[in-house]
């Protein structure tokens, strides 16, 4: 209930058999005061310490002394995180004083925790956004070239923008397609050759983005110029 409602825990271990704990009860406890602060503030949570809850909360929080209570900060279902505790008889004012202090360290602790995450968060995000530009970049710095050849057949091959155009005869030459002498390349839409001149131009430069598709144009003997 305290998780739901955003509130800190009030833990109260009762010892009837010490002598402070009946004074403690009628003045403090008891008081408008601390009963107003509590039920603004927080879910209280008490238990006889020699029952068998308050025995394993008495171990679980080490109380060595009575009266004794803390202030805890349920973390999961079966878990808490003790964040003050107090033994021994203390005053309406102070007793409100340490509860006081207890939420503001807390509420500190929560906003520094928050802003940790949102930064954590806002990290987690540039980085995926890096990530997704660069991959998006690199998909548009690569170039997919269709070549089409004098029989019919067809390769395709990816290339970087700044590849350039000698890159792409050195691929057709790899192919040792038989058949294939000398050669120069060419696009359809607008007519363009590809021929020496061009060999150190890059793809981008070419124009050749974000796809294209090249033909290969035999030469011969009497048709060698580009």
């Amino acid at each position: 209930m305290a998780r739901d409602e955003s509130k800190l825990v009030f833990l109260y271990l009762h010892s009837p058999d010490n002598p402070y704990t009946a004074p403690f009860c009628r003045n403090a406890l008891c008081s408008e005061l601390v009963v107003e602060f509590l039920d603004a503030n927080f879910i209280s949570w008490g238990a006889m310490a020699s029952s068998g809850e308050g025995v394993k909360m008495s171990n679980a929080m080490q109380a060595a002394s009575f009266p004794f209570f803390a202030v805890v900060a349920p973390t999961s279902a079966d878990s808490i995180d003790v964040l003050q505790k107090v033994e021994g008889p203390v005053t309406p004012d102070q007793l409100v004083e340490v509860l006081q202090r207890t939420m503001d360290e807390h509420e500190t602790a929560l906003r520094r925790t928050r802003a940790d995450d949102e930064e954590r968060i806002r990290e987690i995000r540039q980085v995926r956004e890096e990530q997704d530009a660069a991959y998006l970049a690199s998909l548009q710095a690569d170039k997919q070239i269709l070549i089409r050849f004098p029989n019919g057949e067809r390769r395709d091959h990816t290339f970087h923008c700044t590849d350039k155009i000698q890159s792409i005869y050195k691929f057709i030459d790899s192919l040792c397609i038989p058949g294939i002498g000398s050669y120069r390349l060419i696009s359809s839409f607008p007519r363009k050759v590809y021929g020496f001149e061009q060999l150190g131009q890059t793809l981008k430069d070419a124009g050749l983005h974000p796809s294209a598709t090249l033909f290969l144009e035999l030469l011969h003997l009497d048709n060698s110029s580009v």
